[in-house]
């Protein structure tokens, strides 16, 4: 009876380390459905980024706007047709130095050639100013910024609380960004985004143009955002 007993304690008490289960796992076709539902997750919102660059969120009534000085002719058309569609005060052109053409135009700076551009294109003077920046290698929205806050903020004469920043495409997000960043807490910033016109942008990726522009202004605005945001 007591080796019985001994016997059934062993059994009862046995330590293992190995045992069989059964368990439930993909076939072929369950992992291609999931690879490619888990393809179209990151696709789908990846497809639309030049969407999310293109910020449009304009303030209603805003006090100024302002111009981004390399912008094209036919952007600065519409630029006019903002102005006389909303109740600004002033047009704000910007921009550092030619980089072509410097040693041959009259005008030095893009905020100079923009705004003799408006004036031909029959934008009344009394309502438009050219604010240039210097030149700098790198942050140059950033020095944009800070150029026209410098100039709003030395102009007493002026009732000054709000602005839309003119830009183009999805470089509008980023200019949004870096222009709220500077201006707070005095002026309110408000983005309008001219749509792009050498190439699709709901379809950004079927050309090479689109792809290199949306890719890079993706970089840039995580670069702006989140690496180089103290600057």
């Amino acid at each position: 009876m007591v080796n019985n007993s001994n016997k059934h304690f062993k059994s009862k008490f046995t330590i293992k380390l190995i045992e069989k289960r059964y368990t439930w796992s993909l076939t072929a076709m369950g992992w291609l459905v999931t690879i490619c539902l888990l393809g179209l997750m990151v696709l789908t919102p990846l497809l639309s980024v030049n969407n999310f660059l293109s910020l449009q969120r304009p303030i209603l009534n805003a006090d100024v706007l302002v111009v981004e000085g390399w912008l094209s002719d036919q952007a600065l058309l519409k630029a006019i047709e903002e102005f006389e569609a909303g109740e600004y005060q002033l047009l704000i052109t910007t921009g550092s130095s030619l980089e072509r053409g410097f040693y041959l135009s009259e005008y030095k700076t893009f905020a100079q050639l923009t705004e003799a551009t408006l004036l031909k294109l029959g934008f009344p003077a009394n309502k438009l100013v050219a604010v240039p920046t210097k030149y700098v290698i790198k942050n140059r929205t950033m020095a944009t910024a800070l150029s026209v806050r410098k100039w709003l903020l030395s102009q007493n004469n002026l009732s000054i609380k709000s602005m839309n920043i003119l830009s183009w495409g999805p470089h509008a997000r980023r200019s949004w960004l870096i222009f709220d960043r500077v201006m707070q807490p005095e002026f309110q910033v408000g983005i309008i985004a001219v749509p792009p016109t050498s190439y699709e942008p709901a379809r950004w990726w079927q050309s090479s143009e689109g792809f290199r522009v949306t890719v890079g202004e993706l970089i840039a605005y995580i670069y702006a955002k989140f690496i180089n945001w103290q600057s």
